[in-house]
């Protein structure tokens, strides 16, 4: 049975977890060895002859967030959900392994591509592994992005899959064979296929809605002060002026993009700011599963509010004391360099995110936090 029940807690899952997560940390060489041992001789690969059902009606939604954007969190919003599929940052592989690494990209079934060097050929091969989650087309995956991806993330829906490629250690090119088959299962039974990935912009986006129309866009926002400050947990934030420009220049460019395709697209596009989730975690959770057609199921809210209001699990992990106290942490640590750099380069990201207005450090002197989500 692979349907996970998120209000029950028992030893067995715990230790699967655990292992993960060290997997994750002393693993990641282990997959990297194994995969470079195996890159020039794997056999063919004869595709699976299993086809979804031309009915096919499962949800499709793809998440389009930023580093430190409060992602992993939106993301739990279906990964708690047993009747989804949830791909955590699937394209990992693609820009910091294959692309930073200039290899070249292998197919179980014996093709190479050369390694993408332009941006509209990362775009297309990006396109081709959300388009392969989303139809559960596997056998399409990249050696890389089945084995080093997918197996370096604890997506509930691919804790099997990842138990059982460890378990091949130098016989990578038994994966498609034996590890695919439940792992195509899972997939195809769910009733939400979802990808979060802070790697896509509205260019991958559009592609996607182009091939499934049905697919569903979330937009995560966040204050860029607030990203900047939690990716750098000294004091001051302080952050170097090129990163700025280049952040928010690309933040900016997505979401005037997806204001250009939701005139196209009028019911594919729905914004979501995170700020807004962590004031009203259920309320805003409520909208999204509306806006997949769906229904928060009622555990999933309680689960949330739990999540949202219980003690830290670290700063990758989505359970905070107080959520809301913990989004606005950077007022009390931010600096007058860093706020005049962030508001000179993300304006139109502030203005657009209705994000407090701070100009001095002044300005932060008895700061109180403002009462979001704001009403229409």
């Amino acid at each position: 049975m692979w349907l996970f029940k998120s209000r029950r807690r028992n030893t067995s899952f715990a230790l699967l977890i655990a292992a993960i997560l060290v997997i994750s940390y002393l693993g990641y060489s282990l997959i990297d060895d194994m995969y470079e041992t195996v890159y020039d001789s794997l056999p063919s690969f004869k595709e699976n002859s299993v086809k979804l059902a031309a009915n096919d009606k499962a949800i499709k939604v793809l998440i389009v967030a930023y580093y430190r954007s409060g992602s992993t969190l939106t993301g739990s919003l279906f990964d708690d959900n047993p009747v989804a599929f949830y791909s955590f940052e699937p394209l990992y592989p693609l820009y910091l392994h294959t692309i930073a690494k200039g290899y070249p990209v292998k197919y179980f079934n014996g093709t190479v591509r050369e390694c993408p060097d332009k941006l509209r050929e990362d775009e297309t091969m990006a396109t081709e592994i959300l388009s392969a989650i989303y139809s559960c087309r596997f056998q399409d995956f990249d050696v890389a992005t089945a084995t080093k991806q997918l197996c370096n993330s604890v997506s509930k829906s691919i804790l099997d899959f990842c138990h059982c490629v460890l378990q091949k250690k130098g016989n990578l090119e038994m994966v498609p064979q034996d590890c695919f088959p439940a792992y195509y299962q899972r997939c195809a039974q769910a009733k939400y296929r979802v990808v979060k990935s802070v790697r896509v912009g509205m260019d991958v986006a559009k592609q996607l809605i182009q091939q499934y129309p049905e697919v569903k866009v979330i937009h995560l926002l966040r204050d860029p002060r607030a990203m900047f400050c939690s990716n750098n947990f000294g004091a001051n934030c302080v952050v170097d002026v090129l990163t700025v420009e280049a952040f928010c220049r690309r933040i900016t460019k997505d979401f005037k993009e997806r204001q250009l395709l939701e005139r196209e697209y009028p019911s594919s596009f729905k914004e979501v700011i995170f700020e807004d989730l962590v004031a009203d975690p259920v309320g805003v959770a409520k909208d999204i599963y509306s806006f997949v057609n769906s229904r928060l199921p009622d555990y999933m809210a309680k689960l949330l509010l739990e999540k949202t209001h219980s003690k830290s699990d670290g700063p990758y992990g989505t359970r905070r004391e107080n959520s809301t106290a913990t989004a606005y942490k950077w007022t009390k640590i931010i600096g007058q360099r860093t706020i005049t750099m962030i508001n000179s380069h993300c304006s139109e990201l502030i203005k657009h995110g209705k994000f407090p207005q701070i100009i001095t450090e002044k300005d932060l002197r008895g700061f109180r936090i403002p009462q979001r989500p704001f009403k229409e």
